[in-house]
Parts: C-alpha cells; structure tokens; sequence
C-alpha cells in the first residue's frame, strides 16, 4: 500500500511539471522576436501593444512556441498583426 501511494504522490509530481501551453520563457521570447522584428517607425509602446495583441491570438491556436514556429505561416502572421491594428503591412519582404 505504501509504494501505491508513493507511485501516485510521484505520477502527480512529474504531471504537475510538465506545463502545458506557452511557458513565460517562449512568451517573452516570442515577444522580444517580434519587438525587434517591427518597423523601426514604431514607437515601444505601439510595439508592445501589437506583440501582445498578437500572442494572445497565437496562443489559442498554438499549444506552445514550438508548434506555431514549426506551423505558423507569414501570411497568418501577417493577418493577425493587421487584426491587430497594423495599417499597411504587406509582410516580410
């Protein structure tokens, strides 16, 4: 009975640390991805603005940072930063 309660209290540890979805290390890269990928015109605070705009909109299509990086497309990026208010973007050149 002893080991069954140690094998639970040890299979809910190690299910506990695996985080599911985005950790705050792939979100704070992702957003320092985008920072210094945007235009140079805009102003940090518009910048922060679109980045997070646009993470909260990944995040609920992708389960983590991997997957949008190993799935995403730059023509979805592209509409969702012009979701995200961005006027005249027509996307990497």
């Amino acid at each position: 009975m002893k080991k069954v309660i140690v094998l639970i209290a040890l299979t809910t540890m190690v299910a506990a640390c695996k985080q599911k979805g985005w950790s705050s290390a792939d979100k704070q890269k992702w957003l320092q991805e985008c920072s210094t990928g945007a235009s140079t015109d805009v102003d940090k605070d518009t910048k922060d603005k679109i980045c997070n705009c646009v993470l909260e909109k990944i995040e609920k299509k992708y389960a983590n940072y991997d997957e949008y990086s190993a799935k995403s497309t730059d023509a979805e990026n592209v509409e969702l930063m012009v979701g995200c208010g961005v006027q005249g973007f027509n996307g990497p050149k």
